[in-house]
């Protein structure tokens, strides 16, 4: 069990009996640090943690990069090291993966930057480690009848034929050179969520949950007599996010969580026996959505790019070019970007009017390894781009107008908004800025900003230099501007971005006279808040800034 304080990505490692419902008096237990732990077996863990600056510290990221074996009963200092990366990778971490027939694979994983990692086999019984050759980008590592199943994130040339980015394949860990192809999407599709819940594995075959157009899709994969994979597919509900949430290898059940955006998170059980789904609990309305309706459209962005974008708004509305709309968006990482339930945004906002605007922008996930790359480094402004084109579209459409149009935007969104914030400042009269990064010219040097840097490309280069000494909010602040008052908030906890970002940001503003609203949470880490008390208090005063900003009369 993992223990965090006030919400920081360091965490304690403690062994819970779960018969007993308590902690062992003298089981394993890890002091906090930002560390990953699999189980060998019942007396013995691979750690990957801070050892200590004299043997293997952390790297420049802040992670661990040296695995080791740690027995019952040892101290730290004990614990055998049977791998160490180089304190300029990203992290190593180890992981375990059992089959359907109970075969067990240990990995090693060395993330030399965010996309790339080599993979390693690890034998206890001989502490040796072999190197898979497989492609560097890949996500979703599952197990099936001694077959390693991955997601590729990048071509792969192998055999005398090339493997798209984005599709699926399976392959004999002993010779990896001979994979089989699973499933290649298309170009408007793509494997989950870019989180690594897109896959399970369940004693009939393997689960994927594949999104067409940002709309999900179950497809089921099973091994015939002859060893070719054969699909079924599921419909599932439209306008809904979907994701696996647990499986296991020897039973024939598996479930998926679904939610939208006025539909509460549900528990769907999945039967890779029958091939069938079926709803098994659904959580309570926690505001009126019979008024509300769902749709999906599409913007042109400066290149031509088609952009989709979600809406939330009422049945009976009419486009009059005032509605109070809240836009939102994040557009980076490979992540996709899809439905989520809200409570608080039903409340003070659904329910009040207000229109709710989810854009898939470039540099997500939405549509494979090519949407986000096309936004990668100095590529970025496509995605700033995409985005202004969908505040324009909903213009053009007389559903809103500058006025009344605001956007909110987290972490890699808090630097989305920053963006769009001084770019196109005519553009809002409202920003929630939160947990941002905002000083693109130092963020390296920042928590753990050196992690980062395959996404945003490293200042010490001239092109991402040259783009960012642009682009970056907190340089781009220019006196004489007329910018809309932004709220922004951030976590003195916070051990991943860091509060320092917002900080300067709000500094920078005070500087040039100009008015912001500012808040920083003492507790909750990059995640923002840990508790009900601080989520309502943080929600609360967003709501009172939108609704002062785009809701009420000029």
């Amino acid at each position: 069990m993992s223990l965090s304080q006030a919400g920081e990505d360091a965490h304690v490692v403690r062994e819970y009996d779960t018969q007993k419902n308590t902690f062992l008096p003298d089981g394993f237990v890890l002091p906090s640090g930002k560390q990953s732990v699999t189980w060998v077996d019942a007396d013995t863990l691979l750690v990957a943690r801070d050892w200590g600056a004299g043997s293997a510290g952390l790297t420049q990221s802040g992670y661990p990069y040296s695995v080791r074996l740690l027995h019952r009963g040892q101290t730290l200092s004990q614990a055998v090291e049977i791998y160490r990366g180089k304190r300029t990778d990203m992290d190593v971490s180890p992981e375990s993966l059992r089959d359907d027939k109970g075969h067990q694979l240990f990995l090693v994983s060395r993330h030399k930057d965010f996309f790339h990692t080599e993979l390693r086999l690890f034998d206890p019984s001989t502490r040796t480690l072999s190197v898979l050759s497989l492609p560097e980008k890949y996500d979703s590592l599952s197990y099936f009848d001694g077959r390693l199943i991955l997601h590729l994130l990048q071509d792969w040339s192998v055999g005398g034929r090339t493997i798209n980015a984005d599709s699926i394949v399976a392959l004999d860990p002993q010779s990896p050179a001979q994979p089989q192809l699973v499933l290649s999407p298309t170009s408007r599709q793509t494997i989950g969520d870019g989180m690594g819940d897109a896959m399970a594995v369940t004693r009939d075959g393997l689960a994927v949950v594949l999104y067409d157009n940002v709309q999900p899709v179950l497809k089921l994969y099973r091994r015939n007599e002859a060893g070719e994979w054969t699909a079924h597919t599921i419909s599932l509900p439209r306008n809904m996010a979907a994701e696996i949430v647990s499986s296991d290898p020897t039973l024939s059940q598996a479930y998926l969580q679904m939610e939208g955006f006025i539909q509460p998170p549900q528990l769907w059980g999945l039967d890779t026996a029958s091939q069938s789904v079926r709803p098994i609990y659904r959580q309570p309305d926690l505001f009126e959505a019979s008024g509300l309706t769902v749709e999906q459209m599409s913007a042109t962005s400066v290149d031509g790019t088609a952009v989709p974008y979600f809406i939330v708004h009422p049945k009976d509305w009419q486009r009059d070019g005032v509605r109070p709309t809240l836009m939102t968006a994040y557009g980076g990482f490979g992540l996709s970007y899809l439905p989520v339930y809200h409570p608080d945004l039903g409340i003070t906002w659904f329910n009040r009017g207000g229109v709710y605007v989810m854009a898939n922008i470039r540099g997500g996930g939405e549509f494979g390894p090519v949407w986000h790359e096309a936004a990668r480094r100095e590529g970025r402004q496509k995605a700033y781009d995409d985005f202004a084109a969908v505040a324009r579209d909903l213009i053009a459409r007389h559903i809103t107008s500058p006025r009344h149009l605001g956007l909110r935007g987290r972490s890699n969104g808090g630097l989305l908004a920053g963006v769009e914030f001084t770019q196109h400042p005519d553009l809002w009269n409202a920003a929630i800025i939160g947990v941002p990064l905002l000083d693109m010219m130092n963020y390296e040097q920042m928590a753990a900003g050196a992690s980062w840097a395959a996404e945003y490309g490293s200042i010490s280069e001239p092109g991402p230099r040259a783009f960012w000494e642009k682009m970056s909010p907190l340089q781009a602040l220019k006196p004489g501007i007329s910018y809309p008052e932004p709220f922004i908030f951030t976590s003195t906890r916070d051990d991943r971005v860091g509060p320092v970002h917002a900080r300067r940001f709000a500094a920078r503003l005070e500087s040039l006279h100009l008015p912001f609203l500012y808040y920083e949470d003492v507790e909750g880490g990059h995640a923002g808040t840990v508790n009900a008390a601080e989520v309502a208090h943080e929600r609360a005063l967003e709501a009172i800034y939108l609704s002062r900003k785009l809701m009420d009369a000029p």
